[in-house]
């Protein structure tokens, strides 16, 4: 799973970001304001896949795609 050259694992693809590589992403995001990113439908942030009971990883480009929906939200 983990590619040692940009630390980020991968899967046949895609890339995908584990929690911390995710806080760094967006600035040091606190596990609570991701939480309430998750929780709030309106935000429609990505979802997580589940790896194992203590493993979530997030697909950059679903990321990429959400980024892209929200700078258009801000600038209509």
């Amino acid at each position: 799973f983990r590619d040692t050259l940009n630390r980020r694992h991968t899967m046949p693809d895609d890339v995908y970001l584990n929690i911390r590589q995710l806080k760094e992403r967006y600035g040091g995001l606190s596990r609570t304001s991701l939480w309430r990113l998750q929780k709030a439908p309106e935000k429609q942030f990505p979802k997580p896949i589940q790896i194992s009971t203590n493993k979530r990883l997030w697909r950059l480009r679903d990321l990429e795609a959400w980024e892209r929906a929200n700078v258009r939200q801000r600038h209509a």
